[in-house]
């Protein structure tokens, strides 16, 4: 299910982008449409997971808030709920 991003939503000098497409390696615990969970590469605790974005987002624009309105952070957080029994 891993996303192939267009080029307007990719960013080849982003790491995480490189990650969602499948360039950078990665162990994955967990996906969606909207959301990968994959396990860090360099933990610091006996379970550390990361979630990324399937489309690339600049660190300004969440500031500002301009995907509040899309219902981003509902999707990110539901991901939350899913059972641990799903990803362990």
């Amino acid at each position: 299910m891993s996303a192939i991003l267009s080029d307007q939503e990719y960013d080849n000098s982003c790491l995480f982008c490189k990650i969602v497409q499948g360039t950078e390696t990665k162990v994955l615990v967990f996906e969606n449409e909207n959301f990968m969970v994959i396990e860090n590469k360099f933990p610091v605790a006996p379970v550390h997971l990361l979630v990324l974005d399937k489309y690339h987002r600049e660190k300004k624009d969440a500031i500002s808030g301009k995907y509040s309105d899309e219902g981003y952070f509902e999707k990110l957080f539901s991901i939350s709920f899913v059972k641990k029994s799903t990803l362990f």
